[in-house]
């Protein structure tokens, strides 16, 4: 998702330069797609903390990292993001703790459906 944005950046560049209006195209397709990614992430975001202290993992809260926390590419936020897609587990950025991602089963009480 980072990359888009300055990519977009310098296409938009090359093709006013060069008067290439098929570039502008794509960059309005690539501009595009990094705000619905950037709404994805506000919207997806709200649901990834950490069971043991709390803390959400994609947002920024000026607290101090833990020592074990580990970046990807600069970022925090990436190491936890890559950490979930590859071994369905992330560690705090806050506290250290590693949590694995687990599915949970609602109990419906509206339709008297009831979990096991």
């Amino acid at each position: 998702m980072y990359p888009l944005l300055p990519v977009s950046i310098i296409i938009l560049f090359y093709g006013v330069i060069s008067r290439g209006f098929d570039l502008l195209y794509l960059v309005a397709i690539f501009f595009a797609f990094w705000i619905f990614l950037k709404i994805l992430i506000y919207i997806k975001s709200k649901r990834l903390i950490c069971p043991l202290c709390l803390g959400n993992q994609y947002r920024e809260f000026g607290c101090i990292k833990h020592k074990k926390a580990e970046k990807l590419l600069g970022s925090y936020r990436a190491k936890v993001a890559v950490s979930i897609l590859s071994k369905n587990m992330f560690r705090c950025s806050y506290c250290g703790e590693n949590t694995v991602m687990q599915v949970r089963m609602r109990c419906s009480r509206s339709i008297g459906v009831k979990s096991p």
